[in-house]
């Protein structure tokens, strides 16, 4: 697609962006973060496996202009158990707001571009391989907005982000989003927003049907039956490729109690468009990779409140029901062979309809402390709770999630 190597674009506007104007410093921030924690369930699976890790990231943002920001950032994130998939992302990109606060028009464009590398190791310490999701990750947005009076202001945007994948036979992972919304001030505290979308994006499924060979020698032609077991080394080589199409209504209220509290309330609600009905792809459990095994429809709705009602702390509290539904997967079934010993397999006669209901709930806690004029340090601590049912059992689980870091700002 035209739109997916963006980058002849960017490096031109950050050129632009680059040339200081004459006689202004040009002013740089820095944020430096270290973070730790623990969960109960690392893979957010029935598996239940738990692990620590620990995390290191700094970030620097320069601004050459009024209206441009460069970004570059990094992070390390170490994990003890399951260490081949300790990893380190770095990268860059370009925020541009060129018009000035008194326009009624608004216009953000922004660009990232960032690698994620993952630890190389000879000991395999999970079915997964770390290696076959690396990639360069890249995401462009654009969005104009409209102010009609103080209270009112209408939006349009686009989004495009594209993950490639090193592996053969699978492409990469690509969505376009389009979105128009609105949102208006009444009672001077109460805020209505309504954000509309749509989305499109290639993907992969396994091919339902297979081609069985016929004799030459007796002139029987080859007949296309059903597609049962996938053996190994055609996992990826009997993929299809279609388009995944869905459109999604969002509407969210908001407000404050008080003058120290804020809430919001948000509702989703995501529907495919005229997707294929025999399409599956492959599971977690299989060991196969599938980039749209996190791609689902349905409905949720977050509740989400602020408060700084203790002095000096930040408290931020929220709560989700998720509805989502899945596109069908395959996932590894444990059957006996003729000597009775349980195997692997995958098999589409074993794909099932995915549907899952999750709740989560989430404590944060921030103490923002300011070391002298130009810096700040803030110490957080974190509690994240996660119950998810599923029509899959793999996907029946809860995980318990601790973590607490320090953040420093220049």
């Amino acid at each position: 697609m035209a739109f997916s190597r963006p980058w002849s674009f960017f490096f031109f506007a950050l050129v632009v962006a680059l040339i200081p104007s004459e006689g202004r410093a040009v002013d740089f921030d820095v944020e430096a973060s270290t973070s730790g924690g623990s969960t109960r369930n690392l893979f957010s699976d029935s598996t239940n496996r738990n692990d620590t890790y620990s995390s290191t990231s700094v970030e620097l943002n320069w601004y050459p202009q009024s209206f441009a920001r460069v970004n570059l950032a990094g992070a390390y994130t170490y994990y003890g158990n399951f260490f081949k998939l300790s990893n380190l992302v770095y990268g860059g990109g370009l925020t541009l707001i060129p018009m000035p606060d008194s326009s009624r028009f608004s216009i953000y464009l922004e660009s990232n571009l960032k690698k994620r590398e993952y630890r190389q190791s000879e000991v395999d310490t999970t079915s997964l391989n770390a290696n076959e999701i690396t990639g360069d990750e890249q995401d462009v947005s654009l969005g104009v907005g409209y102010h009609i009076n103080s209270t009112t202001q209408l939006r349009t945007g686009f989004h495009f982000q594209s993950t490639q994948y090193q592996l053969d036979g699978v492409i990469d992972h690509e969505r376009a989003d389009v979105i128009t919304g609105a949102n208006t001030t009444l009672f001077g505290s109460l805020a209505i927003d309504l954000e509309l979308g749509y989305s499109t994006g290639n993907y992969q499924f396994v091919d339902p049907m297979e081609i069985v060979p016929g004799i030459p020698e007796f002139g029987i032609p080859d007949t296309t039956v059903e597609r049962r077991a996938i053996d190994p080394g055609e996992q990826y080589s009997i993929l299809l490729i279609d388009r995944l199409k869905s459109y999604y209504i969002s509407p969210r209220l908001s407000g404050a109690l008080g003058r120290k509290t804020g809430w919001a309330i948000t509702y989703s609600h995501r529907r495919f468009i005229d997707t294929d009905e025999d399409a599956v792809i492959y599971g977690y459990s299989t060991g196969y990779l599938s980039p749209w095994l996190n791609d689902y429809a349905g409905q949720a709705v977050i509740l989400r409140t602020k408060t700084y009602l203790v002095s000096s702390l930040i408290i931020s509290f929220s709560a989700g029901f998720w509805e989502r539904e899945h596109i069908p997967t395959v996932e590894n079934e444990l059957k006996p062979n003729r000597f009775g010993q349980l195997v692997p397999v995958v098999n589409l006669i074993y794909a099932q309809q995915r549907t899952d209901w999750r709740r989560r709930i989430d404590f944060k806690f921030q103490i923002p402390l300011h070391i002298g004029t130009a810096a700040t340090l803030e110490p957080s601590l974190e509690f994240d709770y996660t119950d998810n049912n599923s029509t899959v059992a793999v996907y029946d689980y809860h995980d318990f999630a601790v973590s607490g870091g320090v953040t420093v700002r220049f």
